[in-house]
């Protein structure tokens, strides 16, 4: 499982949660929409690729 900085912050990447829990992306993706109480705004984040 791959750990990244990312503005001095760890994170880990939703691809491979889904492969650490042999599971499709879009599972981890689903929990997450479905628990957004259990998961604190500072821990999910999402980044989009857009020209500015």
């Amino acid at each position: 499982m791959m750990r990244l900085s990312i503005q001095e912050k760890q994170v880990m990447i939703d691809r491979d949660l889904a492969e650490f829990y042999g599971v499709e992306t879009k599972v981890i993706i689903q929990a997450v929409k479905r628990n957004m109480e259990r998961f604190p705004e500072e821990f999910r984040f999402q980044l989009i690729n857009q020209i500015i």
